[in-house]
């Protein structure tokens, strides 16, 4: 079977087709490069590093994909308080591979 719930960020996508934005799933291909995408941020886990600032590890998904992310302290603190209050986000950052796994280093958020 499939699933038929709808996802938030369908009622953007007209919107992100005539900006040609792509959602995340529609990436043309996962390379370690600069990306924009659009996508709901679905986790957000806040920690302190070493020398006390906060950071955050992300995780932004669509309706078939996902994608974890990380905001260092300079960028956490542009957006901290706008994470609180939006679900929806267009991405830019760099795409690497971290253990495995596809990682976005999170530079500028836009909330959709």
């Amino acid at each position: 079977g499939f699933n038929l719930r709808y996802h938030p960020i369908q009622a953007k996508k007209e919107w992100l087709q005539e900006k040609a934005i792509p959602l995340l799933s529609e990436l043309a291909e996962k390379s370690e490069r600069d990306v924009v995408f659009a996508a709901a941020l679905i986790g957000k886990r806040k920690i302190k590093t070493k020398k006390q600032e906060e950071m955050a590890f992300l995780e932004f998904g669509d309706m078939v994909d996902r994608v974890s992310g990380v905001l260092f302290p300079e960028k956490y603190q542009l957006y901290k308080n706008d994470l609180e209050n939006h679900s929806l986000w267009i991405v830019e950052g760099k795409l690497e591979k971290r253990n495995q796994d596809w990682q976005v280093v999170v530079r500028r958020l836009r909330s959709l």
